[in-house]
């Protein structure tokens, strides 16, 4: 066991991909040392999951948006109390409450590890002294660092890019039989089948995995269809766009809509083909795992998915918004099966190499321990 003692802190309300990369990244460092705690808002869905976990977290409100001294101040004392020397902080908008935590606990080593993609401007003198609180930034892709430098006044040798990574034992399809996940989510067991994974939101691209059906069905008809995911909160309706979508296309048959689930390793061993259809995706969890599942991959080439899917070596890029070239794509995968093996193969590899969260893990201890 380590000596670091080590706080997450992520006042976030929401429950997505920024929000269980905290819970992800906790649970590693709990294998790795005693004292983890994880800093949330009251009664939060990452509350109640860190709770489900059996961390050790502490709920802490705030009554202002910026500049909440009595909420910093409670900060300094809680995290002085557990002997904390370093504080992850995951999302942006934690961070000014941070700086002023700094004030009160001088010896307090901030890391920022940015999930968001910003392209906004933020060398004012509010964001400049907030970003010169920071120990360390830590980007997810090279890409974000570059954006990093452009729009902030942090130095270069500050800014660090490191993938999270993924669970690759609980990603591995040794461990899970294609009939019986197909049995689970109600697919049949006699087609290819290709599926896409995420939040149901106008930006994750299903209006155009819908639209690229009919051209495929046309070519072939072993194949089938799974979108899965819930609507992104205050996008009441989307669903039933993209329903109603397909029925005005006359392909219901060939489509199946499945709720969010947890069942990720599941849901990934039961289809053929994962599509990531994104207008933008800062960097895609889910496509790491889906590599790590040995699954063909067709993604488009929007923000930091092309440092993770090498055209035609383990997936195949495409521009976002296109419907016509992520038909013609996905029925080259669906008709050349040697392809199809090469391209999975390679995925798994790279995952393996490049993505698994136990050697990311070690790298980020690595960079808090050289503080």
């Amino acid at each position: 066991m380590r000596n670091l003692k080590i706080a997450f802190i992520c006042f976030s309300y929401s429950l997505g991909g920024l929000e269980l990369s905290a819970l992800r990244l906790a649970a590693q460092f709990m294998k790795r040392m005693a004292n983890v705690l994880i800093v949330t808002s009251p009664n939060s869905p990452l509350t109640q999951k860190a709770v489900e976990n059996q961390m050790q977290i502490v709920q802490l409100g705030q009554k202002f948006k910026y500049l909440d001294i009595m909420c910093a101040k409670n900060l300094a004392r809680l995290l002085k109390s557990h002997e904390t020397q370093v504080v992850v902080v995951m999302q942006s908008k934690d961070l000014n409450l941070l700086a002023i935590t700094k004030f009160f606990l001088p010896e307090l080593k901030i890391v920022f590890y940015q999930e968001m993609q910003s392209s906004i401007n933020k060398k004012d003198p509010f964001h400049s002294w907030v970003y010169s609180k920071l120990n360390k930034w830590i980007t997810l892709t090279e890409k974000m660092k570059q954006e990093t430098l452009k729009h902030t006044r942090v130095h270069a040798e500050k800014i660090q890019a490191l993938p999270i990574g993924s669970d690759l034992a609980k990603f591995n399809p040794a461990l899970y039989d294609k009939v019986s996940s197909r049995k689970l989510f109600g697919l049949p067991l006699d087609k290819i089948v290709v599926g896409t994974l995420g939040r149901l939101d106008p930006q994750k691209g299903q209006e155009e995995f819908i639209r690229a059906i009919p051209d495929i069905i046309k070519e072939v008809k072993n194949v089938y269809f799974v979108i899965t995911g819930d609507e992104t909160v205050g996008l009441n309706g989307y669903k039933k766009h993209l329903i109603e979508l397909c029925n005005s296309m006359g392909i219901n048959e060939y489509v199946q809509f499945v709720p969010f689930t947890d069942l990720v390793p599941e849901f990934l061993s039961a289809i053929d083909i994962f599509v990531l259809p994104s207008h933008n995706e800062t960097f895609g969890f889910v496509l790491v795992e889906a590599m790590a599942m040995g699954k063909a991959i067709v993604a488009t080439n929007a923000g930091g998915v092309p440092e993770i899917i090498s055209d035609k070596n383990n997936g195949v890029l495409i521009p976002p918004k296109d419907a016509k070239i992520l038909a013609k794509t996905i029925l080259n995968l669906v008709n050349d099966e040697q392809f199809r093996y090469s391209i999975s193969n390679n995925a798994k590899l790279e995952a393996s190499k490049k993505f698994d969260i136990e050697k990311t893990t070690e790298k980020l201890i690595e960079i808090i321990e050289s503080l």
